[in-house]
């Protein structure tokens, strides 16, 4: 093989490698913001600005939540393989221990691996004391729950954190 020869193969060889290397970290940034917008675990808090500038709001009312000394109670119940819901149960109690009754609300669910799919739901009486509904829970793990209750005058806030361990 001549010289000339061996020069346009190295200069292919190197273009390339070069081409391959650019190609390689383009399609792998492509694959992360790709990842970043599709996926699930990530989300962005619906209103976050309206939310940021009515915290003194929402600070007064977890303020008087805490003062109406309502406890809950979470119990998610078995699944339904049917429509793959489960009966969600909340049994709320006043400071006395009693059961508080006459109540509507919502409750809002998401998991934190999966931040972007928020569960919600109205909330109905069907015990004294004892709210329920049905939401397409599968999945075991650390869940965020949010529940607003109000009776006449009073407004409760309750939300926590929950490990669920699902059956």
């Amino acid at each position: 093989m001549n010289q000339a020869h061996l020069e346009r193969r190295a200069r292919r060889f190197w273009g390339a490698f070069v081409v391959g290397l650019l190609t390689m970290s383009v399609s792998m940034w492509g694959y992360a913001v790709y990842l970043g917008v599709t996926d699930n675990a990530t989300a962005i808090v619906p209103d976050y600005h309206q939310r940021a500038l009515d915290w003194d709001r929402y600070a007064r009312s977890v303020q008087a939540s805490r003062e109406l000394g309502w406890v809950v109670q979470f119990v998610p119940g078995k699944l339904d393989p049917q429509d793959v819901k489960r009966i969600i149960e909340l049994f709320v109690r006043d400071s006395d221990g009693q059961l508080v009754r006459g109540c509507s609300g919502t409750l809002k669910m998401y998991h934190l691996a999966r931040a972007s799919a928020v569960y919600e739901c109205e909330l109905s009486e069907t015990e004294p004391g004892t709210y329920s509904s049905r939401l397409p829970i599968e999945r075991s793990g650390q869940w965020h729950c949010e529940v607003e209750l109000h009776r006449d005058a009073e407004h409760f806030h309750w939300s926590e954190q929950l490990e669920l361990e699902l059956r």
